[in-house]
């Protein structure tokens, strides 16, 4: 069998947030698993997607390559999945195709092969959107890069407006503006209070809690971004995004990460 077949793949996808993309390991035990004339089968691993989804893609190979037997296997939990994934790297078996989050590959990358140095940095970026490479694609010891997975997907958080409250409070325009800045003093022109314990009978933008809101993490994250804030030294190997970053436009210490949280 060719050397590549034997490399684990792991595919993973980016969100604002990012999930999916490739990245190889050699496996050290596991040889996979022939069918009739001597065609290798590939198991795909992948979390929440039934595998209709993947049929057009899956097909689609199977007739580029001697129609090689796909077996997809869905998880459904989304802890169980990486735990499993890890223990089998760990005993040198695993998926030959599987997809993680982006936010795992600074972790766990040294358990798998980076792709072929055939494969560019300057061919990933014509190929993909810019945040891709920042997740994907990790310098070694000696300074160069090197690709770990392909995304399968970049997810976006999307904001949505009321329009008859900006109509109401804000008619000259009656949707939002272009920039967050402009968007934060809206906020203060849109909320109407009340006498109530609670105050605010309607709040200029609506977040809810971290324990109460869908994807409340990744709001944060965007909300720090938007402030400017740098998540981790050059190295990656420490966080900053609640330290002092330079001086603010009035000579003070700039914290852009806490300026986003309050």
């Amino acid at each position: 069998m060719k050397k590549s077949i034997q490399k684990l793949t792991a595919l993973t996808i980016i969100t604002a947030l990012t999930l999916g993309l490739t990245s190889c390991r050699e496996k050290v035990k596991k040889t996979p698993q022939r069918v009739s004339g001597d065609i290798p089968e590939i198991t795909v691993y992948n979390v929440f997607d039934n595998e209709d989804i993947f049929e057009p893609m899956l097909q689609a190979f199977r007739s580029e390559n001697g129609n090689i037997k796909v077996n997809y296997r869905k998880f459904n939990d989304i802890e169980e999945y990486r735990e499993i994934i890890l223990n089998e790297l760990a005993e040198g078996e695993g998926p030959d195709v599987f997809f993680l989050h982006n936010s795992w590959l600074y972790q766990d990358h040294k358990k798998l092969l980076p792709a072929p140095a055939s494969v560019t940095r300057a061919t990933f970026e014509d190929t993909y959107v810019d945040v891709t490479a920042d997740d994907l694609i990790i310098k070694d010891v000696n300074g160069i890069d090197q690709i770990y997975s392909f995304p399968l997907y970049v997810d976006t958080l999307a904001l949505y407006y009321n329009r008859t409250y900006y109509n109401d409070k804000l008619p000259e325009r009656g949707k939002p503006p272009l920039t967050w800045a402009e968007l934060e003093e809206d906020i203060f022109k849109l909320k109407k209070e009340d006498n109530s314990f609670e105050r605010f009978k309607v709040a200029g933008i609506g977040m809810g809690r971290a324990d109460n809101i869908l994807r409340a993490n990744d709001i944060l994250y965007t909300l720090i971004l938007q402030h400017g804030a740098k998540f981790y030294k050059e190295d990656y190997k420490e966080a900053i995004f609640g330290s002092t970053q330079g001086i603010n436009s009035f000579g003070k210490p700039n914290n852009p990460g806490i300026e986003a949280l309050e």
